[in-house]
């Protein structure tokens, strides 16, 4: 496994300082602030008050339940209801019991049953309990003040809560026999409170008896009762009275509700310090799951980073090292791939840059040579000229023939030394060849200028070269393709002219090979025609760059040398010299741009200037390279050169 860079280490880390510190902070914060929110809910006094308010209710209910007690009680121990009974007096007995009923308005039926079970008498309020809205509570009492099994049994909830509630003179679906005994028959909603299970004995059965009811008794039974009661208390028990009282519901249900409500409480309660820390740690779980998400994520593009600056590292260093040709990936839309653009077009202009000052410096050397060519042919030229002349001149003999043979010498020195001094002329133009001296101007206007000199021509032999362009052969058609708006670059209007005059010389020369004179010179030819010839000149931008193309529709230039056609001394005419390309290439190097060969979409060739617009950065760098003078080499240095540099020039 490759490891990992410096940069990577460094981000992994901070992104993960970055995401622990928080976390750690996050979790004291939510820590103090779950325990906080606890305590305030959790309050001691809310867990007292809410105790109270269940005894409340708990008093409430047994106070409810001792005054149905009391008055069980208090008709148990009415002699004159004993008296009725014990006679067998059905009818005085049950006018007892209906006058209870009157009374007691919370009784609903009252019911007299023998020692074998059997109902003596009963009476009722003609309504059942209502289970949805009413609790009932059954009471036995023997009369004569005995005290009900059940009772003796310490049995105080109210019942209701399934049959065999009610005793046997209760109406309704719920009324049940004598048979109804045993610990459920006082079983109510305080039956599963702590005070329903206490025994009588442990509580005062009138303690909360209902105001206004304890005193109401049947007459007879006020103030003592009569000599003697008591004295049948040790007798056997041979009738019961089964007394059913019913309640308001809405009590009992809420402290039932109220029971729960606490215990609930009290669990939440206990459970508060663990549920506390399940919070927190559940909180620490899902930010660690999400930090560790954050950093992963992190790592990732860190790696991205670090992967792209390590690249644009080794590509430095190779760059250090000579290697201009490397090049980085420039993917993406951030800053690295801004620097990695950056980085790009920095290594092609020092490249660019690097190979125009070689070329310069070959150029320069081509130069000299030529400038010391011109001088060492220069001078003997004339005194050989002069001497031929002179020897044909005294020759005073009477041989025609060697007279003819001096006229014939004389002429071809004269002529050879003609030709002689135009190629010294070139050489001589070539080593004065100045630099370009470049400001803002207008591209599509030169070139307009360039097309009207083509089509008026120039015969003054004191023109510059920029303008000796000469009239436009008939048989050659002009095609100019020029924008009407401006095409600002930076440009020597004469250097720039000078090229545009060579190249558009060269293509006529070229088109007018092979064409006698006269032919398809008519005025009014057809461009393009069986005679016609086609020149043009076109004027477009890509990208940054302004692209002049000069096009023909002659023979073309083979592919294999258009790389060395604009070589010095490299020339496809019987008497050309090999300087107006190069001458043109170099001018061109000087404005910042490149000049190729290629074909015509005619099927003849193009040359394409290719100059930089004004603004941009190869432009920029034009300019500063236009103010800065290489150093040439010794013309013996640059002549051992193999090849010289035309492919990276921009």
């Amino acid at each position: 496994m490759r490891p990992w860079g410096r940069i990577r280490r460094r981000l992994a880390l901070a992104i993960v300082l970055t995401a622990l510190l928080p976390m750690l902070v996050a979790i004291g914060l939510v820590e103090t602030t779950v325990r906080q929110t606890s305590a305030r809910f959790f309050v001691p006094e809310v867990g007292q008050r809410l105790d109270q308010s269940l005894e409340l209710y708990q008093e409430l209910a047994d106070a409810i339940k001792a005054s149905m007690r009391t008055r069980a009680t208090a008709m148990a121990l009415d002699p004159a209801l004993r008296e009725a009974v014990e006679a067998g007096d059905v009818g005085a007995a049950r006018g007892h019991l209906e006058r209870y009923l009157q009374v007691y308005d919370d009784a609903v039926s009252l019911v007299v049953v023998d020692a074998e079970g059997e109902v003596f008498v009963s009476v009722d309020r003609g309504a059942p309990v209502d289970a949805n809205t009413e609790k009932q509570l059954t009471v036995r009492r023997t009369l004569g003040g005995h005290p009900g099994p059940e009772e003796a049994e310490g049995l105080d909830g109210l019942d209701g809560e399934g049959p065999g509630a009610q005793g046997p003179g209760a109406t309704g679906p719920e009324a049940t026999g004598p048979e109804a005994t045993g610990p459920e028959a006082e079983g109510g909603p305080d039956a599963q409170t702590p005070d329903a299970k206490r025994s009588d004995a442990e509580r005062d059965p009138v303690e909360g008896a209902l105001e206004g009811k304890e005193g109401e008794h049947p007459a007879g039974l006020q103030g003592e009762p009569p000599p003697g009661f008591f004295d049948d208390l040790t007798s056997p028990p041979r009738h019961e009275l089964h007394a059913v009282f019913a309640t308001a519901r809405a009590p009992f249900d809420e402290h039932h509700e109220m029971s729960g409500f606490v215990d609930t409480y009290r669990r939440i309660e206990q459970r508060r310090e663990a549920d506390e820390q399940s919070y927190v740690f559940a909180f620490a779980a899902l930010l660690g799951i999400t930090i560790l998400a954050a950093i992963g994520m992190g790592v990732f593009l860190a790696q991205g980073v670090s992967r792209r600056i390590g690249e644009l590292a080794r590509a430095t260093r190779q760059v250090g090292a000579g290697d201009l040709r490397v090049r980085v990936n420039e993917g993406g839309s951030d800053e690295l791939a801004d620097l990695a653009r950056a980085f790009n077009r920095m290594v092609a202009e020092v490249e660019s840059s690097r190979a125009r000052i070689e070329y310069l410096q070959h150029i320069g050397a081509w130069q000299e040579m030529a400038r010391r060519l011109a001088h060492e042919i220069k001078n003997p030229l004339t005194p050989i000229q002069l001497a031929v002349q002179e020897v044909e001149r005294r020759y005073g003999g009477e041989d025609a023939g060697f007279r003819r043979l001096l006229q014939t010498t004389r002429e071809i020195v004269e002529d050879e030394v003609g030709t002689l001094r135009r190629l010294v002329s070139e050489f001589s133009g070539f080593a004065r060849l100045p630099r370009a001296e470049l400001e803002p101007g207008d591209l599509a206007e030169l070139l307009r200028q360039q097309a009207a000199r083509l089509r008026l021509g120039s015969d003054d032999p004191e023109a510059s070269p920029a303008e000796s362009t000469g009239r436009l052969p008939a048989h050659v058609h002009l095609e100019l393709d020029v924008p009407q708006a401006e095409a600002p670059a930076y440009l020597d209007r004469q250097m720039l002219g000078r090229v545009l005059a060579n190249l558009t010389r060269n293509a006529v020369e070229v088109l007018s090979e092979g064409v006698p004179p006269g032919s398809g010179g008519e005025e009014g030819a057809r461009p393009g025609g069986a005679a016609g010839r086609r020149l043009g000149l076109r004027l477009s931008r890509e990208g940054d760059y302004w692209m002049v193309d000069v096009d023909d529709d002659g023979p073309g230039i083979e592919p294999e040398r258009r790389g060395a056609v604009f070589d010095p001394y490299v020339t496809t005419k019987l008497d050309g010299t090999g300087l107006g390309l190069a001458i043109v290439k170099k001018i061109v190097v000087e404005h910042g741009g490149l000049v190729s060969a290629e074909t015509s979409p005619w099927g003849g060739a193009r040359i394409r200037v290719r100059l930089p617009v004004l603004g941009t950065p190869s432009s920029e760098a034009a300019l500063e390279a236009s103010r800065f003078e290489p150093t040439p080499p010794r013309a013996s240095a640059s002549l051992r050169r193999a090849a010289p540099l035309t492919s990276n020039i921009p």
